[in-house]
């Protein structure tokens, strides 16, 4: 994702020197679509018979990579799409499904197997001796310290880390964790005892995005209510490209949607334009709503709505061939033509989504502590 200051930084420089040559990239933004100096192109994802041959070239056993690539064949493939199209994430898929036997489902359990996988790979196995780590540090302990210093960094949308910047979040994050952890120690074991981090010239990165992320969002789950609150309104705006969020959400929705979820809602419905079965309802107004509110998108693509966003663009597509199309004899309000059923339809089933799941997470949070309380010992007198 590119940051603002260097959006703002780009454009101008595009419009300044149209005849040099820029190349930007950056994961998927609706405001990229403003860039008018700029003509947007999307990276070729891997298909499935690339896959099947970059896998045929890892350095795993045989046994490993024919019993992956069946999986792929079979449904990884369509379940996994997100992971297996990215070459990086799909050899770490391999790694972990050579070390646990299994890919889950959950993005969180995923990412938690790959862990265990890297920091368990260079453990000599003999008498159930591990090796020990740089820093010393046992494996819940490293994690704790790790899920501190992502948080640290993603707060500040730092991706590429001087020394200097790793010095100052483990600093942070040594303070946080109670720990006194050495950056070159730190570094050693993030670079060489689980390599989630890689040197990229002078400056560290982790190996893709989704582990910060990752980690970042079991310290979110992990934190008091009151600091993940104040981490979640601080970074919902980029959760229309980032995933620390749905990640969160996985590892404990009770807590996020009690926090973060909830009251947007409300406040979505609210602001909403009224919708009815009657022609007169505001369908225009809606579907600009649809089309330029980021809560409510970020909302959909959290809990999977059916329609989804792009349903919505196409069946509005439709929509607005239907009515140029039309006879002439289409009934008219005032100024306003009425929608195609469809997109009627579509925009009424939105709200309701929304609805629906505003009262089943109200419902939800009624299960409060004392409650839980009751029930956990109501067989002890």
């Amino acid at each position: 994702m590119i940051e603002e200051h260097y959006e703002h930084e780009l454009t101008e420089f595009a419009a300044k020197y149209p005849k040099c040559p820029l190349i930007a990239t950056s994961r998927p933004m609706d405001r990229l679509d403003a860039w008018s100096e700029f003509e947007n192109h999307e990276l070729d994802y891997l298909s499935k018979d690339r896959l099947l041959r970059l896998i045929n070239n890892l350095p795993f056993a045989k046994d490993t990579k024919d019993q992956f690539s069946s999986l792929v064949e079979e449904t990884l493939f369509e379940s996994h799409t997100t992971f297996l199209q990215v070459p990086l994430l799909a050899v770490i898929m391999v790694l972990t499904f050579s070390d646990v036997g299994r890919i889950s489902n959950s993005t969180q359990e995923f990412f938690e197997d790959a862990f265990n996988a890297v920091w368990q790979r260079h453990d000599s196995k003999k008498q159930g001796y591990e090796r020990n780590r740089y820093t010393g540090l046992t494996r819940s302990e490293f994690i704790k310290l790790l899920c501190a210093f992502s948080m640290c960094s993603y707060l500040e949308q730092s991706f590429d880390f001087t020394q200097d910047q790793i010095e100052a979040y483990l600093q942070r994050a040594n303070a946080i964790t109670s720990n006194e952890v050495k950056t070159s120690d730190f570094v050693k074991d993030l670079t060489i005892s689980t390599s989630l981090m890689v040197k990229d010239g002078r400056n560290y990165r982790f190996i893709h995005r989704l582990f910060q992320e990752y980690f970042a969002a079991r310290f979110i789950c992990s934190t008091s209510t009151r600091n993940a609150k104040k981490i979640l309104d601080t970074i919902w705006d980029r959760q229309e490209t980032d995933a620390a969020l749905a990640i969160s959400l996985e590892i404990d929705s009770q807590k996020i949607e009690s926090i973060a979820i909830i009251d947007r809602l409300r406040n979505i419905l609210k602001r909403m334009p009224m919708l009815s079965d009657q022609p007169s309802g505001d369908f225009d107004g809606y579907h600009m709503f649809c089309e330029t509110d980021l809560t409510s998108k970020i909302i959909r693509n959290l809990y999977d709505f059916s329609p989804n966003m792009d349903d919505i663009q196409v069946i509005a597509q439709m929509s607005t061939d239907f009515v140029r199309s039309y006879d002439g004899s289409f009934e008219s309000i005032g100024d306003t033509v009425v929608s195609s059923p469809e997109l009627i339809a579509a925009l009424c089933q939105d709200r309701q989504n929304f609805s629906s799941l505003l009262d089943r997470l109200e419902k939800n949070s009624l299960v409060g502590d004392l409650q839980i309380e009751n029930l956990l010992f109501s067989g002890s007198d």
